[in-house]
């Protein structure tokens, strides 16, 4: 009985750790892509504007992070955020 606890804490961990991982990779790719809509059309010159896509490191994570978020839903990893901690609370709870 106490194994099924303790593994259930660590899914409960794991899942939180999951979903804040992906809240902050969907902030940081509207991030990204706000501050490349900015300053690539302040660029003057060609090679200006190619230094605007090489300076963002994997250009193409952005993009990758708004796809799941659309895909996925935003909503449902906050609610997947939600479920883990009141799971992992009551996990917490000793049992009467």
């Amino acid at each position: 009985m106490e194994q099924t606890t303790i593994v259930k804490k660590i899914l409960y961990l794991t899942a939180i750790l999951l979903s804040l991982a992906m809240i902050w990779y969907f902030i940081w790719s509207w991030i990204t892509i706000v501050n490349i809509a900015i300053d690539y059309p302040t660029a003057l010159t060609t090679s200006d504007k190619a230094a605007v896509l090489e300076v963002r490191p994997h250009f193409y994570l952005p993009y990758l992070g708004i796809l799941i978020q659309f895909s996925l839903g935003f909503g449902y990893v906050v609610d997947w955020l939600t479920r883990a901690i009141i799971g992992f609370k009551n996990s917490l709870k000793k049992r009467s």
